[in-house]
């Protein structure tokens, strides 16, 4: 879907349509992701799979 758009591009679109503004390019992997939007991001799934057999495992 990106292969025209240079990754530091694609990076900033996909940040942008999330409204994130998160770790540059060339940090993500070195540091991760920022905790707090792991957090929410998790706190978002579970919800959104609450009354199912269906397991969350956020993180590496």
């Amino acid at each position: 879907m990106y292969g025209d758009m240079a990754i530091k591009e694609a990076l900033e679109f996909e940040y942008r349509i999330m409204g994130y503004r998160g770790r540059s390019y060339e940090e993500l992997p070195f540091v991760g992701l920022d905790s707090t939007y792991v957090l929410e991001e998790t706190k978002s799934c579970v919800a959104g799979v609450e009354g199912t057999k269906t397991q969350i495992w956020p993180g590496p």
